[in-house]
């Protein structure tokens, strides 16, 4: 079996505090990671830039098996080619102003974390 390593790769979990309906939290983080994107220390170092969206698409057949969130989750996926590149782009005041607009929902604990990757499978 082949494995590679993928970019250097930061991510943000968030829950939708109660002050927000859905349909706000999403637009929140749809409107900072906008702005977020837009910065030129983005637009030098990030490669690719996501926000992954909870849905109750598979909750039918998660909850059969015990693993279905009953939350609002909003995850971001920043990919860079380095780690220095990801600590440019947290080091700059104003990505850093954008995100402490994120922490009305950010998880006590662990909203934020990098890590290296590794894939196992890409088809």
């Amino acid at each position: 079996m082949s494995t590679t390593q993928s970019p250097f790769r930061g991510f943000g979990v968030y829950k939708r505090p109660a002050h927000l309906t859905r349909s706000e939290f999403e637009a929140k983080y749809q409107k900072n990671v906008d702005a977020l994107v837009a910065l030129p220390v983005a637009q030098r170092t990030i490669i690719k830039y996501e926000i992954c969206m909870s849905t109750t698409d598979c909750d039918a057949v998660l909850t059969q098996i015990d693993s279905a969130i009953q939350e609002d989750i909003i995850i971001i996926i920043v990919d860079t080619r380095t780690r220095e590149d990801f600590l440019e782009y947290l080091s700059d005041p104003a990505v850093q102003k954008i995100i402490s607009g994120f922490d009305d929902g950010a998880i006590p604990g662990g909203g934020r974390f990098s890590a290296r990757v590794v894939t196992k499978l890409q088809k």
